[in-house]
């Protein structure tokens, strides 16, 4: 084999090599944090549940209310304590400290997925309202 075949194939494993090594990393993420920043009335009480790379927790406040968590994969849900039909909250996100969405509805949920989303590892967020029934059940 001549020596510009030999250097042509080492570039070219190199090459591969490096493309396993961004895909791998893609896809296993690196935790990020992410603010919760919930509002509405002061005083006002709010519950939900967070799920942090597979382990949920219960969330619980009064408002304003700030809550940060660290993980690859966090889902969350937000809503007023007995909150009545048109009462609403705000959610504002945060990603690594940058603004990220807002959301005003009865009961706010979305999730944030660092895993698996592009082999360059960039993140997907959804944010939005909750329906009447999903409220009722973190009401419970």
């Amino acid at each position: 084999m001549s020596k510009r075949k030999r250097i042509l194939l080492v570039v070219a494993a190199a090459v591969v090599l490096l493309a396993g090594v961004l895909w791998v990393v893609g896809r296993v993420g690196s935790p990020q944090a992410l603010v919760l920043e919930v509002s509405a009335e002061p005083g006002r009480k709010v519950v939900g549940t967070v799920e942090v790379d597979g382990v949920s927790q219960p969330l619980a406040g009064t408002l304003p209310a700030r809550f940060e968590y660290r993980g690859s994969r966090i889902e969350y849900a937000i809503a007023p304590v007995g909150g009545k039909p048109g009462e609403q909250i705000t959610v504002k996100t945060s990603v690594d400290g940058r603004p990220s969405y807002k959301c005003v509805a009865s009961g706010v949920k979305g999730s944030i997925n660092r895993q698996g989303v592009s082999w360059w590892g960039k993140r997907h967020e959804v944010i939005g309202g909750m329906a009447r029934d999903e409220v009722a059940q973190l009401n419970k």
